[in-house]
């Protein structure tokens, strides 16, 4: 995401959770697990 910011995350019976900032138009958020 724009902001530079790392997302803390938590991974729990093989779900991985997460709290992501706000997504504006035309922004995009890429998950690698």
């Amino acid at each position: 995401m724009r902001s530079g910011n790392d997302l803390k995350f938590t991974q729990h019976n093989g779900w991985v959770d997460c709290i992501v900032p706000q997504v504006d138009d035309f922004e995009m958020l890429v998950c690698l697990y």
